[in-house]
């Protein structure tokens, strides 16, 4: 009995939908859906495998020979395709430390050894692939990585525990950063002025310090992170030009203060968070002195509850009775203001934002 299928245009169609983003938290679950895809049938085999080749993932590993290693994977890649230039580069170099000869890190004191082993004092340093400069704790990659990220469009980067200098190896079009090895403040990565695609995703990254303004860039997601302000003033001077801002479980968050200190140029904003936003004035009243930039045209909360409770109805109006003066405060100047309580998972709210910010 032959299987009933539906035209090869309509499946590919509905297998473009499915398929993960090329984003650091979707790309490992990219490349195993388009390996089943090729399972299927021949007839998807071509395109899972045009889809498998716009992604490059590589894990750094303490033990030598890793730039060879890269250089093989890279010849792998281009013996498969011709012209092979990924779309999107995942570099994960959390054990890049150790290899460094490293002992511990500078800034939240991890060990990379233990303390009665002999490692510690082998030299690890690699400087083929990185090399770090004691006098200012800084690694630089080496040349030929650093030209090869150069090129990509899109670019990961997992961070190690040391300061990793970004200049020149920045995503065209998009960067994204993870500093979950070190939750110690980095440099300002959007004092990086050569950045030409203009958007970048901060997950577990705390920023301490602001370079002279950032106006190339046009989206800031904020994942898990937290920027450090003296004043709220400081964030729409570092980014004058930001047109979409996300803050997920991260600070900023929403209050009618930072709603008046955005940048002037911001379109979208977009707040996700367990806690409760501040719906009101400094003084606590119900009416809300309203002040937004001048260009916003959307405004977004999603107030995250625990999925095992079940919603009270005082609970929803109560946050209704709380966003009421911001809706007609944003309708009035002709933009919008949305507001929803959610007991899906937080990652999932965050997709759906990066999903409609064609991230």
């Amino acid at each position: 009995m032959t299987r009933c299928r539906l035209p090869l245009e309509l499946e590919l169609h509905i297998l473009e939908l499915a398929l993960p983003p090329l984003r650091m938290t979707a790309v490992k679950g990219r490349v195993d859906f388009c390996l089943a895809v090729s399972l299927v049938h021949r007839s998807l085999t071509a395109w899972a495998q045009q889809h498998l080749h716009e992604q490059f993932l590589f894990v750094y590993k303490n033990r030598d020979g890793e730039l060879q290693r890269l250089e093989q994977r890279k010849r792998d890649a281009t013996a498969a395709e011709e012209g092979w230039q990924p779309t999107y580069i995942l570099l994960d170099l959390q054990d890049l430390d150790q290899d460094l000869g490293l002992e511990t890190c500078h800034f939240c004191s991890a060990r990379f050894f233990d303390e009665d082993s002999s490692d510690a004092e082998e030299h690890r340093l690699n400087d083929q692939f990185a090399d770090w400069d004691p006098g200012c704790d800084v690694v630089y990659l080496g040349g030929q990585v650093h030209t090869w990220l150069k090129q990509t469009p899109r670019l990961g980067i997992r961070l190690p525990h040391s300061m990793l200098n970004l200049s020149g190896t920045l995503g065209r079009r998009l960067l994204e950063l993870d500093s979950g090895a070190c939750l110690e403040c980095w440099y300002d990565p959007m004092g990086l002025t050569e950045l030409c695609g203009g958007k970048i995703v901060l997950s577990n990254y705390t920023v301490n310090r602001w370079f002279p303004p950032c106006h190339t860039l046009r989206t800031l997601v904020l994942a898990s992170s937290e920027c450090i302000l003296d004043n709220l003033g400081d964030f729409a001077r570092a980014v004058p030009n930001l047109h979409d801002f996300v803050s997920h479980l991260s600070m900023p968050n929403f209050s009618s203060d930072v709603l008046k200190y955005l940048p002037a140029d911001l379109r979208r904003a977009f707040f996700i968070s367990y806690d409760d936003f501040d719906l009101e004035d400094d003084n606590k009243m119900r009416h809300l002195t309203f002040r937004k930039p001048a260009k916003l045209e959307l405004c977004s909360l999603v107030k995250l509850r625990s999925p095992s409770r079940s919603l009270p109805a005082s609970e929803m109006a109560n946050f209704e009775t709380l966003c009421a003066p911001l809706v007609a405060a944003f309708t009035e100047e002709g933009a919008e203001f949305r507001y929803k309580l959610s007991s899906r998972p937080a990652e999932e709210e965050l997709a759906d934002v990066m999903g409609a910010l064609g991230l």
